[in-house]
Parts: C-alpha cells; sequence; structure tokens
C-alpha cells in the first residue's frame, strides 16, 4: 500500500543521537522539493510543495519517516478525544526518542502492549514522544525500510562481556534485514578487532575468518571457530582466505572509497557470496554526497539489491547492504535502493 503525501502536507523524520545535522544535509541535497519545518532533538518535519508518494523518498539518516497526522498532548494522547484503539486494525508503533528517565512511563505502559511485528498488515501508525507532553501521530506502509520494528530498532541488547558495540551493528542488521546465521556458515570479518561482531557471530556457531592487525579479545580467539588473520586489510591476498566464504561483514577505520576498493578485491572471486556488509564511516558532512556514488559502485560490480541505512546502534555511519543473486529471497530488503 502506497501513502500519498498533498502539496502542504508534512512528513516527520525521526534520527539517531548526534546525526541531525547529516539528515539535514542529506535532505538539502537531495529533497529540493521538501521544505523545513519543526525541528526539535531527534525529530523534524518538512512540507512538501508537490504531490508525492511517501516510498519515493528514502533518506538514509532517518529512523522513520511517516506521514504527519496531528501533534497531541499527553492528556489527549490518553483521553477518548483521540481514538488510538480503531488504529490497532493495523499495526501501531509507540516509541519515545528521550532519554530512558525522561519518557513518560504512564505512556509506554499505555501504549506499548500495542507495539507488535505484523507482516500481514500494510499500514503502521506511529505515535512518538519528542518531548515529556509532546507526541505526533503519524503513518508508514510496510514496503518502507525497516518498517516492521518501532523506529526501526530490534532492541538488542549488548552482553556484558561483549568484547565491543560493534555486537550490536552486527545483531541489528541479522534482525533487521531477517539474515539467517547457520551452523558453520562461512564469514570473514574486515576489521574485526577487538572481537563484537566476531563474538555475536560466534555465539550463532559461524565460522569465522577475521582480519585485523589488532588484538582480538580471547573469547574470539579461544574459540576453535575462528581464525585470526592479524594483518592490515591491505595486505591480504585473496589466497589466504577460503574461496567459499558465504557473508562479508566490515567495519574498517579507512576512508570510505579505499575501505569499498578493498572489499571488492577480495571478495570478488568468493563462489557462495550471499552478500556484504559495509559500514561506511561519515568523517566529513560532504561524504553525506558520495552515498549515491557509494551504491552505483556496488550496482556496477553486479550486487542486485542494495540498501543503505543507519542503525540504531550506529553513530557517524552508516550500513550498505549488498546482496547477490544467490541471498535468500527472504531477506527484508528496502524498496528504493534495490
Amino acid at each position: 500500500m502506497t501513502i500519498k503525501i498533498n502539496n502542504g502536507e508534512f512528513i516527520f523524520f525521526c534520527c539517531n543521537e548526534g546525526n541531525l545535522d547529516l539528515l539535514k544535509y542529506e535532505m538539502k541535497i537531495g529533497y529540493s522539493y521538501l521544505n523545513p519545518g519543526y525541528s526539535t532533538g531527534r525529530f523534524l518535519t518538512y512540507k512538501t510543495t508537490k504531490d508525492i508518494l511517501l516510498n519515493e523518498i528514502e533518506p538514509v539518516f532517518t529512523t522513520r519517516w511517516a506521514k504527519s497526522i496531528k501533534k497531541v498532548s499527553k492528556q489527549q494522547l490518553l483521553s477518548q478525544e483521540i481514538n488510538i484503539l480503531s488504529f490497532t486494525n493495523f499495526n501501531l508503533h509507540y516509541f519515545s526518542l528521550l532519554d530512558e528517565e525522561a519518557q513518560d512511563k504512564e505512556v509506554y505502559e499505555h501504549f506499548d502492549k500495542f507495539n507488535n511485528v505484523n507482516l500481514e498488515n500494510e499500514l503502521y501508525y506511529d505515535v512518538v514522544q519528542v518531548k515529556p507532553d509532546e507526541f505526533w501521530i503519524g503513518v508508514h506502509s510496510k514496503n518502507q525500510r525497516c518498517a516492521t520494528f518501532p523506529n526501526s530498532d530490534p532492541k538488542i541488547l549488548l552482553p556484558d562481556n561483549s568484547p565491543s558495540r560493534a555486537y550490536l551493528k552486527l545483531a541489528e542488521a541479522q534482525h533487521l534485514f531477517n539474515i539467517s546465521i547457520t551452523e558453520n556458515q562461512k564469514w570473514l570479518e574486515l576489521g574485526s578487532a577487538p572481537g563484537g561482531a566476531s563474538y555475536f557471530l560466534l555465539n550463532n556457531k559461524a565460522l569465522v575468518w577475521g582480519i585485523d592487525p589488532a588484538e582480538m579479545s580471547p573469547l574470539c580467539l579461544s574459540n576453535k571457530k575462528f581464525t585470526h588473520i592479524k594483518k592490515p586489510v591491505q595486505h591480504i591476498k585473496p589466497e589466504e582466505i577460503p574461496s567459499d566464504i558465504e557473508w562479508v561483514s566490515v567495519d574498517l577505520n579507512l576512508n570510505p572509497k579505499q575501505s569499498l576498493a578493498e572489499v571488492f578485491r577480495i571478495s570478488k572471486d568468493f563462489r557462495f557470496l550471499k552478500g556484504i556488509l559495509i559500514t561506511v564511516k561519515i568523517v566529513n558532512l560532504d561524504h553525506v554526497e558520495y552515498i549515491r556514488d557509494n551504491i552505483n559502485w556496488a550496482r556496477d560490480r553486479g550486487f542486485d539489491h542494495i540498501v543503505a541505512t543507519q542503525l540504531p546502534s550506529h553513530k557517524r555511519e552508516y550500513l550498505l547492504v549488498l546482496l547477490n543473486k544467490s541471498a535468500p529471497k527472504r531477506l527484508i530488503i528496502s524498496s528504493k535502493h534495490a
């Protein structure tokens, strides 16, 4: 189902902490027909100057975008003035953009029971807390990126003993895009130290080859399913890695162009490659302008489906999901970049 936005109507956008400038810049260079409106914290609105469909736009640096319906207070939200129950014929997503201590516990307890993941429903109504007494109601469709989780967040918990927060990046990608990690599935990780993502894969019984000149966590090194190649990625020869790798995860401290070049150099002859998950760093604001170039780079190298998105745990970075024809068809991908 598509959602029409008429000329003069508003769309709201949510983003990660500290990334509002990235989203604003992306909107400025990519969506000239949207005029900035209201902004607070991690939330902003844009007014369209022409009739559009909501799925025509897909900014990378937003965790949720939706057609804006109305702004309400807590009293209005909990009263009979707004019949929220009528929305539950569809999916209802409630989430807060405030720090945990500032979230309204009464509203959370009232609405959290409605949060659900139902792929049968076409529409998802969003109730978003942006200030202690300010809530916005909107609607998005299931064919938008990561549509089935409130604010695109599967709420992964970081284990206390995880070597790093990279655990969250891979775990979130696995949940959001429905990637099946099976026993003895072969993964290559470029930029593996200290081992957060490798630890996640090993917990799922995958076979992991980690490339990084830095030290790995003993939690990974002690696992028989892990192989550490202690070299910079630039020094790796393709013959040092099994040719039947199925998935590649990348989180390198290199500039985006060099990182992508190394990924392709190493993986281009993998016979059973299903996909590559690349974390791309945004060092300067103008790196936002290169996102489309990176997508085209991947498409020119034969990848059939491509998604660019920010994960809930991301800071100044985004994820490129590159899928081959051999990738399982059940993977949940974006409709626009694909």
